[in-house]
């Protein structure tokens, strides 16, 4: 708004500050704000933000992910789109909340609880992403994923012994 009223400056201050407070803000974008005028249905946003990532515009797909939040906060699918593009960003501090939000409707759902360890795994929290990947296990215990998972989580903690005894257990399933 400010550079469409010739205030360059000051759309980069605000810019910058936005910056400060969250880690991953891409810059205002014309197309965004062009769609956001002309729809408030953050269907519509979420659509073209799928539409943006799979063309490898993953600035624009979180800026478009972001906008369909604003104007529907109680569409979680948004929340769980975001959380999982910005831990693919290597985001995972800014990802946790979005995928916490989905998780409180969705407390079974084994791929967002998989998902949540690896932003863990990421963080250098593996206390905290076990949890994650061990709920994900009880919930499909057949997801060999979720096993590795674990046991890489036990192997970050230097816990060598244990990680090798669920690495044979998953052998010994298949």
């Amino acid at each position: 708004l400010y550079e469409q009223l010739g205030e360059p400056q000051q759309a980069r201050h605000h810019f910058q500050l936005a910056e400060k407070c969250d880690p991953y803000v891409p810059p205002p974008d014309p197309l965004i704000e062009d769609l956001t005028r002309h729809s408030s249905s953050s269907v519509f946003l979420l659509r073209q933000a799928t539409l943006a990532n799979n063309g490898n515009d993953l600035q624009r797909a979180v800026a478009l992910i972001r906008q369909a939040i604003r104007v529907n906060p109680a569409d979680l699918g948004g929340h769980r789109q975001l959380g999982e593009l910005l831990q693919e960003l290597d985001h995972s501090e800014t990802a946790l909340p979005y995928l916490h939000r989905w998780l409180e409707d969705h407390p079974d759902d084994v791929d967002t609880l998989q998902l949540l360890g690896s932003c863990y795994m990421a963080l250098a929290r593996p206390d905290e992403a076990m949890a994650s990947f061990a709920k994900a296990v009880e919930l499909a215990p057949d997801n060999a994923n979720g096993h590795m998972k674990i046991a890489d989580a036990f192997k970050s903690q230097q816990k060598v012994h244990e990680a090798m005894g669920l690495n044979l257990q998953k052998v010994i399933k298949q």
